[in-house]
């Protein structure tokens, strides 16, 4: 009798094909044997037979890949999912961790479909690399059985999505989302002489504020054209990368972790020109925010990347009934080199600008929209943005006093490889 080794993974086609041939490639360079189809052979009314195999003869563990659109075919009688979910329920009688439901999408655990009330489920929702870790876990603790394969990453993500590709033994520059950030050389701590600090927003710079002192990089003459100031100090830039205490004037207090508020500087800076910019702004999960342009007449939404020597880009867009626009949030990091770390999202709405107040349809609308979208888009669109708040220009110029500039590269840091690879041949 031949031993069962095989994970079957049950999914929504093709909704979740993206996901399903990530986790797939990751097990199987562990050295799991994996069956994931993504042909939609069982699409119609009919069981497949080769699907039903599998799970009968061939599975020791079923992974079932729940998100919103999972839950809407298991309602479909006799639908391929509501057929493999049926039989997967039927060997796990007598079978303990026959089944292992993956949420990805945004809902409540208890909102789990009833076919699988009481599995402990595995959260890929919120991150999917710490997923992985708590599958790999329990993959170590079942002892399922390896097979001697040793599959290549890349190799194997593009055969599950149908395209070939060959490493090359050529140089390729890639691109980075760190943006190098340029300090002015000094930065200045002031204590303000004030009965209200409501008074401190006369300046109009940024600035951190840090008990009874600001942080920032205009002068103590500049100051004291807004406000009275009790004392000053001035330290080169490179004086904040550091973690170590800095003495202040005129108390034997201590400035502690100056390389911490110098990020936390950073990033109000980057916040506070972006909305200077006249961007829209929504909250994301961690509370953070993305910057966008809400309405841009068709000659500015598409940005030229001529001087890249790349195609344009369109920042804003439409995808059936809806609105799409690229937006960007960042965080500042001072190491190995001062830098922003600008990530990308899409917001959406109603085509006619009717805000989507349900999350699971946003969610849904994230994965869907740019699902065709290779790695090359995402970052053109990503440079488009970056020129398009430039001004088309170098830099994201930004006065952080009178005299005194602070830099965002619009162009990101690029690294180099000594190999290259074939792109898929309907990458845009």
């Amino acid at each position: 009798m031949s031993i069962k080794n095989t994970i079957f993974i049950s999914h929504a086609q093709p909704e979740d094909n993206y996901f399903c041939s990530w986790i797939a490639s990751k097990l199987r360079l562990l050295g799991y044997n994996v069956w994931l189809e993504l042909d939609d052979l069982n699409s119609g009314s009919t069981f497949n037979a080769k699907v039903e195999s599998v799970i009968r003869n061939e599975a020791c563990l079923c992974l079932a890949v729940v998100s919103n659109a999972y839950i809407n075919k298991l309602k479909i009688a006799y639908s391929g999912v509501s057929n493999e979910a049926n039989l997967m329920l039927q060997l796990a009688r007598g079978q303990e961790d026959f089944i292992i439901p993956f949420q990805i999408s945004d809902f409540a655990v208890y909102n789990l479909p009833m076919q699988f009330a009481g599995i402990d489920t595995i959260n890929f929702n919120d991150n999917w690399a710490t997923g992985l870790e708590k599958l790999i876990k329990f993959l170590n603790k079942k002892n399922i059985q390896k097979v001697d394969k040793t599959d290549i990453i890349l190799e194997e993500w593009y055969k599950s999505i149908k395209h070939k590709s060959t490493v090359k033994e050529r140089e390729e520059r890639y691109y980075t989302n760190w943006f190098p950030i340029y300090f002015p050389e000094k930065i200045y701590i002031h204590k303000p002489n004030v009965l209200d600090w409501k008074e401190t927003y006369k300046i109009p710079y940024t600035f951190l504020r840090c008990k009874d002192r600001i942080i920032g990089f205009f002068s103590e003459e500049e100051c004291k054209k807004y406000i009275d100031v009790f004392s000053s100090d001035t330290y080169e830039i490179q004086s904040f990368f550091s973690n170590f205490d800095l003495d202040l004037s005129e108390t034997e207090d201590k400035l502690k972790l100056p390389n911490k508020l110098l990020v936390n500087l950073v990033n109000k800076i980057f916040r506070n020109f972006l909305h200077s910019k006249n961007l829209s702004k929504y909250e994301l999960s961690s509370k953070k925010e993305a910057f966008y342009f809400d309405s841009l007449p068709e000659e500015s939404n598409r940005v030229s990347l001529k001087k890249y020597k790349k195609t344009n880009r369109t920042i804003n867009g439409i995808s059936n009934e809806y609105k799409w626009f690229f937006a960007i949030s960042g965080f500042a990091n001072l190491y190995p080199f001062p830098h922003i770390l600008i990530s990308s999202h899409l917001y959406f709405t109603k085509k006619n600008g009717e805000l989507i107040n349900d999350p699971d349809m946003m969610q849904s609308l994230r994965r869907s929209v740019p699902s065709g979208w290779y790695n090359r888009k995402w970052f053109e669109t990503l440079l488009a943005m970056s020129l398009k708040v430039s001004e088309d220009n170098d830099f994201w110029e930004i006065n952080v006093g009178s005299s005194n500039l602070f830099k965002i590269a619009s162009l990101p840091y690029e690294v180099v490889s000594p190999l290259g690879y074939i792109e898929p041949q309907n990458a845009e």
